[in-house]
């Protein structure tokens, strides 16, 4: 009797360990040209996407685009502590090779990730949309 109790108990204490998971690692810190699919200077136009109104804007002027993607290309996101995630946005964005849209973010959610506000990389985000939209976000 003594003995099928213990076998009993082996067997649970190996089930259950059987069923853990590992947690899955934090992400990392990336920046946009590295969580992009490919070379980013091979963007050739942007979406903007007003999340308030759902008005789309496409930049297909190449030297605008290459003059706004090096200034937020190497800014660095740092993953939330709690990745639940958030309802809606103000701001998407969508980056293009010809037809093919490559990435689709927003500034607080890149690649399946959500990220902290990035002051920096928000003012870039906020003056853009403020110019082609021509209103105050």
């Amino acid at each position: 009797m003594f003995l099928i109790r213990i076998r009993s108990i082996l067997v649970c204490l190996f089930l259950i360990a059987g069923c853990q998971t590992d947690a899955e690692p934090s992400p990392e810190h990336i920046t946009l040209s590295e969580v992009y699919p490919g070379d980013i200077l091979d963007v050739d136009h942007i979406e903007l996407i007003d999340g308030s109104s759902g008005n789309r804007i496409m930049i297909d002027d190449f030297a605008e685009v290459q003059s706004w993607i090096s200034r937020i290309e190497d800014i660095t996101f740092t993953p939330e502590d709690s990745q639940e995630g958030s309802v809606g946005y103000i701001y998407g964005l969508g980056f293009y090779e010809g037809e093919e849209m490559k990435l689709g973010f927003n500034p607080h959610y890149i690649d399946g990730v959500y990220y902290e506000s990035n002051p920096d990389f928000m003012k870039h985000v906020i003056d853009l949309f403020e110019d082609k939209f021509e209103k105050d976000f």
